[in-house]
């Protein structure tokens, strides 16, 4: 029985010093590798849903910023730009479009 024993003890080291140090150690190193490739792809996950997220909000801000604008066109500065259209017909003048706003602009105060 004791033979038995030391046998087993003995065997366990062989089995023990029979696997290299270096195989132990790629394994870890592959693991890793794994993982600091998987942290890279989150990464690059997370930007690109922050890149969507941001693009979304700018779309929306434009969308805002293009109706106040026509709702500042609408209710002040065409109203404006109909009495400059009024006052240079009785003399006979003409301008463009852009003219008509400039001016309209300019007597508003607005840039």
């Amino acid at each position: 029985m004791m033979f038995a024993s030391t046998l087993v003890k003995g065997s366990a080291r062989v089995v023990s010093r029979s696997v290299p140090q270096s195989v132990a150690t790629r394994s870890f190193a592959l693991s890793d590798t794994l993982q600091s490739k998987k942290k890279v792809e989150e990464e690059r996950f997370i930007k690109e849903q922050e890149k969507k997220f941001f693009e979304k909000k700018k779309a929306e801000l434009d969308s805002k910023q293009h109706e106040n604008e026509l709702k500042q066109f609408q209710g002040v500065i065409a109203p404006c730009m109909a009495d400059i259209h009024e006052i240079l017909e009785k003399t006979g003048d003409d301008i463009s479009h852009e003219g008509y706003e400039a001016i309209a602009k300019w007597k508003l105060g607005i840039k």
